[in-house]
C-alpha cells in the first residue's frame, strides 16, 4: 500500500472532502499519520466541510448554558459529540460570550482571575491562544480593545471619533472578512474597521430609515448580512462585492405562521400571529442561510431560500449562540467580537 506521502495532497483532500462526516471524523484515529495529514489539510477542507452545517443554538437558561439542536438536524451528529463542557479547565461552570468556526469563546463565572478560554466541543480542546476584540466605550465614542494572546497585551482603537446616539448592542457587530463591522442605526450606515491597520468605510444601509425597528447584523456563508423588522415585514441583506446590499429576503410578518409548513404548534403559530411586534431577529447561521428570530420567548429558524419557518427552543433571553461543529481544533486563525 503506498504510503500517504507519496500520494497528491490536493487529490486526497478532494477525495476526503466526499465522504460522510462521520467517516472523515473517524480516520482522525486511525493513526497519527492520518491525524497529521487532515490537521495539514484543514484549511482547505475548511471550505467545504470542517465545518459542519447547521446543528443547533447555545444559549443561557437560568444562569446555566444550554444547547438546542434543530428541527432539520441529521443523524449525522449523533455520537459526534455532546455538549458538556466539563472539559475545560473551570469545568462547566462558565459563560459562553461568542461562537465562530466551531469554537466558542468562554469566561469562568468564578475564580480570582477569570481567564477567557477559547474552546472545541467536538474535539474537547481549548487554548488560551486567540484574538479578542472587547468594546470598551459604548456610550460616546465607539472604542475597542485587541487581545492578542501571543503577545498578552490589550491595544485599545478607535473606530469612530464622533459620539454615539445610542449605545451599541450586541445584535450590531460582527467581525467578518477580516474586518470589524459595526452597525450604526441613526446615521442608516455600517462602519467597517480593519482593527490591523485601522482603516475604516462607511457604508450604507439598504432599505428606508425607519425608527423604533429591530435590528441585527451577522455573518452567514462567508458574508455580512443585515437584518431588520419594522413591525410590519422582516427583510434580510447580503453584503456584495464593491459593498452592494442584495436582498435574499422579504415576508411579511402576519403571515409568518403560514411558513410553518404544519411543523409549529397552534399556540406557537397563534404567537407569532397575535404578537407580530415582539418579533426580533436575534442571529444568522453562519455556515447555512438560515436567520434566527425571537417572538416572546420562544426563538424559530427562518430559511432565506425555503422561507420556512420553525421552533427551536424557549429562551430567557434572546441572547443566542448558532453552531456549527468543527472537524478540527481550529485555533490558529479566530477572531472573536465581545
Amino acid at each position: 500500500m503506498a504510503s500517504l506521502e507519496n500520494i497528491n495532497q490536493d487529490i486526497l483532500i478532494e477525495v476526503l472532502s466526499k465522504l460522510p462526516i462521520k467517516n472523515l471524523f473517524q480516520l482522525r484515529c486511525v493513526s497519527k499519520q492520518w491525524h497529521d495529514l487532515l490537521f495539514q489539510a484543514s484549511r482547505k477542507l475548511a471550505t467545504t466541510t470542517t465545518t459542519l452545517p447547521a446543528s443547533g443554538l447555545f444559549y443561557h437558561q437560568n444562569s446555566n448554558y444550554s444547547y438546542a439542536r434543530l428541527l432539520d438536524d441529521t443523524d449525522d451528529y449523533d455520537g459526534l459529540f455532546d455538549i458538556d463542557l466539563g472539559f475545560m479547565p473551570c469545568g462547566s461552570d462558565l459563560r459562553i460570550l461568542d461562537s465562530r468556526n466551531g469554537l466558542l469563546l468562554c469566561l469562568p463565572k468564578t475564580g480570582p482571575q477569570p481567564t477567557l478560554h477559547l474552546c472545541n466541543p467536538m474535539t474537547k480542546t481549548w487554548s488560551r491562544y486567540f484574538q479578542v476584540i472587547h468594546y470598551t466605550n459604548l456610550s460616546s465614542t465607539l472604542d475597542v480593545a485587541v487581545f492578542n494572546s501571543s503577545t498578552g497585551r490589550w491595544v485599545e482603537k478607535r473606530v469612530l471619533d464622533e459620539p454615539q446616539p445610542q449605545p451599541l448592542m450586541y445584535r450590531h457587530s460582527v467581525f467578518a472578512d477580516g474586518a470589524l463591522h459595526v452597525l450604526l442605526p441613526p446615521r442608516h450606515r455600517v462602519v467597517r474597521f480593519n482593527v490591523e491597520t485601522g482603516e475604516r468605510w462607511m457604508i450604507e444601509l439598504p432599505g428606508s430609515e425607519s425608527v423604533g425597528l429591530e435590528e441585527l447584523l451577522g455573518e452567514s456563508e462567508g458574508r455580512v448580512h443585515y437584518a431588520k423588522h419594522d413591525g410590519r415585514e422582516l427583510t434580510v441583506w447580503v453584503l456584495k462585492e464593491r459593498r452592494e446590499w442584495v436582498e435574499r429576503l422579504r415576508i411579511d410578518v402576519e403571515g409568518f405562521g403560514d411558513l410553518s409548513c404544519g411543523l409549529l404548534s397552534l399556540d406557537l403559530m397563534n404567537m407569532v400571529r397575535v404578537f407580530p411586534m415582539k418579533m426580533t431577529p436575534v442571529a444568522f447561521h453562519p455556515s447555512s442561510g438560515v436567520v434566527f428570530v425571537g417572538v416572546m420567548d420562544v426563538v424559530f429558524s427562518v430559511d432565506l431560500v425555503s422561507r420556512r419557518m420553525k421552533a427551536v427552543c424557549r429562551v430567557g433571553t434572546h441572547c443566542v449562540f448558532p453552531f456549527s461543529p468543527c472537524l478540527f481544533d481550529g485555533f490558529g486563525d479566530v477572531s472573536s467580537s465581545d
